[in-house]
């Protein structure tokens, strides 16, 4: 019953200040579940309200669904399934430019993992008729409008292992060069980054070249935890092997051995196996 619902939503989300904690009670109920399109618009009031309410002013207990991550989990949803809801839209405006790294964190990172790297994304992706292109856009816009470090850790799982959601390697390659910049290297998921390396490296070669200075460079020698023991560190070996064959890249890739060797020890020994399996030059690390 829609027109019953609109009617009481006043009552369900009350402003009444006595009555702020059932408030937070209800929109915590409302952001658990699902985001429905015939009410999303209905309730832009109340998205505005959650995104201006000052953290500090939730209601010191333990939520079933934290307030900042279902915010940003819905208008997440609404980006990628509304065709209405896009970077030009007033609440979205309003959601990035007011601050909260946490809430904008986790929005990027929510796309990332509903849409992009879970398993069958392809076939997700055409079922549900998302747009790539806005998502594209959406990566240019934060790359382009946020400032903030925190918030491009979040890009991890844009990063699918078989790279064919955006098809376009080059364009991947030299988009998540820039995140990891942004981010100083660290993202919160490194499988699907360090999984699409091999391939990486024969398609977008400069590219990788920039993603490897600064996921190994600004983040794992300063974080011994993130590479010691590395399950994946024959995709390392393999990317590197790749990059020093090519002619443009393999003087910078000498370079950048020798300085993980020097700064991170014997975490990157193996590296020194693409200098002494390459039969093209005399250079030893």
């Amino acid at each position: 019953d829609k027109k019953w619902i609109k009617k009481m939503i006043a009552n369900i989300f009350s402003e009444n200040p006595e009555r702020h904690d059932l408030y937070l009670a209800a929109w915590e109920g409302y952001i658990s579940a699902n985001i429905y399109g015939d009410i999303f618009s209905e309730l832009n009031d109340l998205y505005e309200r959650a995104i201006k309410l000052d953290p500090e002013k939730y209601t010191k207990r333990k939520y079933f669904r934290e307030l900042d991550e279902g915010l940003a989990t819905h208008l997440a949803l609404a980006y990628v399934h509304f065709p209405d809801f896009n970077i030009d839209s007033d609440l979205f405006k309003l959601f990035w430019e007011t601050s909260n790294a946490k809430r904008h964190e986790e929005f990027i990172s929510f796309v990332g993992r509903h849409a992009i790297s879970r398993d069958g994304a392809l076939k997700f992706i055409q079922e549900n008729k998302i747009d790539i292109e806005k998502i594209r856009i959406l990566w240019d816009w934060t790359l382009d409008n946020v400032e903030d470090g925190e918030v491009f850790v979040g890009f991890g799982f844009w990063m699918d292992k078989e790279c064919n959601v955006f098809n376009d390697s080059k364009w991947l390659a030299d988009h998540f060069g820039r995140t990891l910049e942004k981010s100083k290297g660290e993202i919160n998921w490194d499988y699907g980054l360090i999984k699409s390396l091999p391939v990486l490296s024969e398609q977008a070669p400069e590219e990788t070249l920039k993603i490897l200075k600064a996921y190994l460079l600004d983040h794992s020698i300063s974080k011994p935890e993130s590479f010691r023991n590395s399950v994946y560190v024959d995709d390392f070996v393999t990317a590197f092997g790749t990059l020093y064959r090519n002619s443009v890249t393999k003087s910078a890739i000498y370079d950048l051995i020798n300085e993980l060797i020097l700064k991170g020890g014997s975490r990157f020994w193996k590296l020194e196996d693409v200098i002494k399996n390459d039969t093209s030059t005399d250079n030893k690390v």
